[in-house]
């Protein structure tokens, strides 16, 4: 992930980002960014593994993978969709 700081208006060290299993070709990404947290969907082949990330520093702070509870091929999620199911 290529972070720039709009303020002193330079690039700052990249964050790489390391995935347990292989990443679909045609994956869906979903990028947010919540209480100076990066939020990282990225989809598996066994479903969906989520990165969270403190946009700061660059420090992974968890990556965990999230399975369908059915066999869905087409199995996405998104950040917020996490957090309604919390409720």
């Amino acid at each position: 992930i290529n972070r720039y700081n709009i303020g002193q208006q330079q690039w700052l060290a990249p964050i790489t980002l390391e995935s347990p299993s292989k990443v679909l070709k045609r994956a869906n990404f979903s990028l947010q960014t919540l209480n100076d947290q990066l939020y990282v969907l990225a989809q598996l082949e066994e479903g969906q593994l989520l990165t969270i990330v403190d946009a700061e520093s660059g420090e992974s702070l968890y990556t965990g993978l999230i399975k369908p509870a059915t066999n869905q091929p087409d199995f996405t999620l998104s950040v917020t969709s996490i957090y309604e199911n919390e409720e």
